[in-house]
């Protein structure tokens, strides 16, 4: 099992510090029609939608002023506002360091959703996909609105940058399937997401055992579930998006080591000799003076997908840590699902955050 540091995770990855805060509210005081900056009437509904151009939430529920993250077009723009003290004004900056407003025309949703907004709200992977685009605008405008620059790490300002992974483990197919070195599925859906060991293998000592060695994870509707494969008991713990997010990122990836070295090619690419991987499917981005151990990332750059690296082991052999590209798959498989429904789980205080420390 791989692992790192979960603030070595976030800062990489430039998420912000707000709480996570999904759906939206019924009574929510955005509700209603607003003459937007772009001389545009704006409808936001109680359902969490603007006049199908986008989606809104509040990211500080009680909070005065209200605070809320806007996302256009599927992402194509994120706004931050603030709501004034009057209700009749909001005003906030964009992704792009654009300033926005609106002006209030009523307070009215023409179209009073019967459904409540929670079970609207959208998937698992579709609140992951909000939150993570939500989080990197709110830094983003954030800094542009204290005229600073955000945080940056290279992977992200790469062509495509994180997006290209985000939007292939979560938005190019229905169903999706990775698979890690040959031994581990990640799965994800409409339905949950599911990180599988395919078979037992030997722990080597009782400490590998409690920790990493047949570890599985699942995150349903139902909560987050941990559990060892060939035992009868595992744990619920809360669901914390931003590690769960965090973690199938460095797992793929898009925060870990291969990021960190793609990272270093960008800054110094006369560093790396680059060369066709195996098959072609990727290239080969080869250090030309190992860095710690580590000797080459295998990626695509359009769109950036990390495919695994390779590094030098003590004794001057080799080993490849590979990951197989986003596939379409019908649906998570029947009998990923039963697991759980095989197994007792007991209520945990343990956070997914204990498996991204260093060792």
């Amino acid at each position: 099992m791989r692992c790192a540091n979960i603030l070595q995770i976030l800062f990489i990855v430039s998420i912000g510090v707000f709480k996570t805060a999904l759906g939206a509210e019924l009574n929510d005081p955005i509700i209603g029609q607003w003459k937007w900056f772009t001389d545009e009437t704006k409808t936001f509904h109680a359902d969490g939608s603007i006049t199908k151009d986008g989606t809104w939430r509040c990211v500080n529920p009680g909070g005065n002023p209200r605070k809320y993250v806007i996302v256009w077009f599927e992402g194509k723009f994120v706004d931050i506002v603030v709501l004034g003290n009057d209700g009749n004004r909001l005003s906030g900056w964009n992704d792009e360091g654009v300033q926005v407003s609106g002006e209030r025309l009523s307070r009215e949703d023409p179209d009073k959703p019967i459904v409540p907004s929670s079970i609207r709200a959208g998937s698992i992977r579709t609140e992951m996909v909000t939150e993570w685009k939500a989080e990197i605008a709110a830094g983003k405008a954030e800094a542009a609105a204290k005229n600073a620059p955000p945080i940056k790490a290279p992977a992200i300002e790469a062509p495509g940058g994180l997006d290209d992974i985000i939007e292939g483990m979560f938005q190019r197919y229905p169903a999706t399937h990775i698979l890690l070195d040959g031994k581990t599925d990640i799965y994800i859906s409409d339905e949950g997401i599911y990180f599988i060991l395919r078979k037992w293998v030997d722990p080597g000592n009782a400490e590998n055992a409690a920790q990493w060695a047949n570890w599985n994870f699942a995150v349903t509707t139902d909560g987050v579930f941990e559990w060892q494969t060939g035992q009868k008991n595992g744990i619920k713990i809360a669901r914390n998006d931003r590690e769960i997010l965090g973690y199938l990122l460095y797992m793929i990836g898009g925060t870990g080591f291969e990021a960190m070295m793609y990272g270093a090619y960008l800054q110094a690419p006369d560093t790396f000799n680059v060369v066709p991987g195996k098959g072609g499917k990727w290239k080969e981005f080869q250090l030309k003076k190992s860095m710690d151990g580590f000797d080459a990332v295998y990626l695509t750059e359009k769109p950036l997908w990390f495919y695994g690296m390779r590094f030098k082991t003590p004794e001057g052999g080799t080993v490849e840590h590979l990951i197989s590209a986003p596939e379409q798959i019908e649906k998570i498989p029947d009998d990923v699902k039963a697991r759980l429904k095989a197994m007792h789980f007991a209520d945990s205080p343990l956070s997914l955050a204990r498996h991204m420390v260093w060792p």
